[in-house]
């Protein structure tokens, strides 16, 4: 429900509430032409309508501010979902390329860092030598680490063969 519908309802309500307000008055005018028992009934008449209509508007409005509320909760999850996908990597390649040149010089200044194992976080995309299985798949993480790429959850080492049965199709990128 958008703030415009939320605004209608408003306006609704209001022109409901005047409604019956102008009924009030006119029984009150009316108030020496009729008994006290007429008015009486009158009157509580026009009030249960009144609740009663006061009531089904709250009740719908409720039920549009949940729907409301979902869609908001389902475009929150998506909106995570692309930053965590787009914005990591971008990330993760940024200080890759901004840490790597600051460790080349340092190896070129100091020959025994050169002996010593730094190994960065780096992405292995599969192709049809190494993990062709993986190509497309969702799942495929294809980070290194110390040394050792990490495939996947499923198969941290990778799979054999040409087919992966754990295979998922990519969603797509953010950018299609």
């Amino acid at each position: 429900m958008s703030a415009s519908d939320c605004m209608q309802k408003v306006i609704e309500w209001i022109v409901v509430c005047g409604s019956y307000t102008f009924i009030l008055l006119n029984i009150f005018k009316q108030l020496p032409d009729k008994s006290m028992e007429e008015w009486q009934k009158s009157f509580f008449v026009v009030v249960e309508t009144a609740v009663g209509e006061v009531e089904q508007f709250f009740t719908d409005a409720t039920g549009e501010f949940a729907e409301m509320l979902d869609s908001l909760a389902k475009l929150s999850e998506e909106f995570t979902e692309q930053v965590q996908n787009s914005l990591m990597d971008e990330l993760d390649d940024y200080f890759n390329e901004l840490i790597e040149p600051l460790i080349e010089v340092f190896r070129e200044l100091d020959p025994e860092l050169n002996e010593i194992d730094i190994s960065l976080v780096t992405y292995v995309e599969p192709s049809p030598i190494q993990q062709p299985a993986c190509k497309g798949c969702r799942n495929y993480h294809g980070q290194v680490y110390g040394g050792n790429l990490l495939v996947c959850g499923m198969h941290p080492m990778g799979v054999e063969s040409d087919s992966c049965p754990d295979w998922e199709a990519d969603g797509g990128d953010l950018e299609e």
